[in-house]
């Protein structure tokens, strides 16, 4: 491919031929193609989809899912190596219905909830963990730190009035 270079001179433009050395410092300081931003702004958006999968995965209600269908199939497959009676078999075809319908509710979460709401399932999820955390003793809320020094500050100077 030959790189062309506009010069006027007078009332006419002539293109000539560059020589390699300028189209390779003219390169180098160029902007970056359409392609190459299209490629970065898709890598940083499937990194942030898959941040928010993996945290969706791990929210209280994806996690009640996921044991619900992992407990129907264990029931599943235990039925199947034993005789059943017509209630038993009328229970194992609501089971059935169940994980399927459980099995939905977890694809609606990834695919058909809007992202509004899957961020706050997310919100849900990190402010039940953090109460949890919180009431076992193992996290302590902020500011609670220096409501107890403050608390502690005023017994000492309630004594020392004693």
């Amino acid at each position: 491919k030959q790189w062309y270079q506009r010069r006027v001179r007078g009332n006419a433009v002539e293109t000539v031929p560059t020589s390699d050395s300028r189209r390779i410092r003219h390169e180098s300081y160029s902007t970056p193609s359409s392609q190459v931003l299209e490629d970065k702004a898709n890598k940083i958006t499937a990194l942030v989809r898959g941040y928010l999968t993996r945290t969706l995965m791990k929210s209280y209600k994806v996690q009640t899912h996921l044991k619900t269908i992992r407990d129907t199939k264990e029931i599943l497959r235990e039925a199947e190596e034993v005789e059943m009676s017509d209630a038993d078999r009328a229970f194992i075809n609501r089971l059935t219905v169940t994980l399927q319908q459980t099995k939905d509710k977890v694809y609606a979460i990834f695919l058909e909830t809007s992202l509004t709401e899957q961020m706050s399932l997310i919100a849900h999820t990190r402010t039940a963990r953090r109460e949890l955390l919180v009431k076992e003793g193992k996290l302590v809320k902020p500011g609670s730190a220096r409501k107890k020094i403050v608390k502690k500050s005023k017994q000492k100077r309630s004594k020392a009035w004693i």
